[in-house]
């Protein structure tokens, strides 16, 4: 009895091998299929906008400014990176889910203080790494009142 199943077990087994390498080469052979390049050539592209940016440092002492030539394709984030580099200022970013803190010069703020950056007069701090800069736009860092 064992035998005779054993038997049929490798009857069965050398049919699937058969079934399956002719199941195999069908699917390679097939024609319909389209192969198309993976990028394709895309259309020439606009040159970004180059402007000048602008960023005031407001401390208690003094306010500060620092311009440099940048693109549209660049973020309020890249503007800090920029000052930081050419030593005008120097921060660290604390990044939360829900929010991005400064620190600025290493410095602890009061605790009713906090540094933010500001588009002309808006707060763009938590945006400040997606958003894009704006042409004749004002970035300005200095410290607000906590809410």
């Amino acid at each position: 009895m064992r035998q005779k199943i054993l038997k049929y077990c490798a009857i069965v087994y050398v049919l699937l091998l058969i079934g399956g390498i002719f199941y195999v080469r069908g699917v390679l052979l097939r024609k319909d299929v389209i192969v198309r390049p993976i990028y394709e050539d895309e259309p020439a592209k606009k040159a970004p906008e180059v402007f000048k940016s602008q960023l005031l440092f407001v401390t208690q002492k003094d306010t500060q400014t620092f311009s440099v030539k940048l693109d549209a394709n660049n973020s309020p984030n890249d503007l800090l990176d920029s000052a930081r580099l050419a030593g005008f200022v120097y921060y660290e970013l604390a990044e939360y889910t829900d929010k991005i803190e400064i620190l600025v010069d290493n410095v602890v703020p009061p605790k009713n203080l906090k540094w933010e950056l500001f588009e002309n007069d808006k707060i763009v701090t938590n945006e400040m790494r997606t958003k894009n800069l704006l042409n004749g736009a004002v970035y300005t860092l200095k410290q607000v009142a906590v809410e």
